[in-house]
């Protein structure tokens, strides 16, 4: 069977043309990334993000810092260490808002979290984007106004309820 992924280069993005979860307070992102080398250098490697005049919400590898973080509102949140996602294979990654705190899973473990009562940022300049001169390749990408890790997923997403956005690239088809 054919599996196919994003590539993102690193330089290819995807800019969503819509607001997806952002001003709810309940929301998760998850997605299938596969990095092809280690971050190096100052700058981030940037998997998600959403700007305007600041860093509304960013989640990146900070290779100066060795860590993976969320950074809202210009403000670091949350910060997690994760060396062995640099083996080139796949690796899952979750990261919600539940109305009381924002988590980051990585390969099924809760990494970091921290209390965070605001809902996910807004604004009405600019969409979120995935991926940003990311030197890795992604698959099954879903964001749902939902929390709840339900574990490392064993078969394709669905579009279950509250899925907002889903991109499944092994049939190319996206909702």
């Amino acid at each position: 069977a054919s599996s196919y992924s994003f590539d993102f280069g690193p330089g290819a993005h995807i800019v969503l043309d819509k607001d997806v979860i952002e001003g709810e307070n309940v929301w998760s992102i998850e997605a299938w990334v596969n990095f092809h080398q280690k971050p190096t250098g100052a700058a981030g490697q940037p998997l998600f993000f959403l700007v305007d005049q600041g860093n509304l919400f960013v989640f990146n590898f900070m290779p100066s810092a060795d860590k993976f973080r969320i950074i809202l509102n210009d403000a670091i949140v949350l910060e997690a260490s994760a060396n062995e996602v640099f083996d080139v294979n796949f690796h899952h990654f979750y990261l919600e808002g539940n109305g009381n705190k924002i988590a980051l899973y990585i390969d099924g473990t809760n990494r970091a979290e921290t209390d965070y009562t605001g809902n996910f940022p807004h604004t009405s300049v600019y969409n979120m984007t995935i991926g940003h001169n990311l030197d890795a390749s992604m698959d099954e990408i879903r964001m749902r106004k939902k929390s709840g890790f339900p574990g490392v997923p064993t078969a394709r997403y669905n579009a279950e309820e509250g899925t907002v956005l889903l991109f499944q690239f092994d049939d190319q088809s996206t909702t």
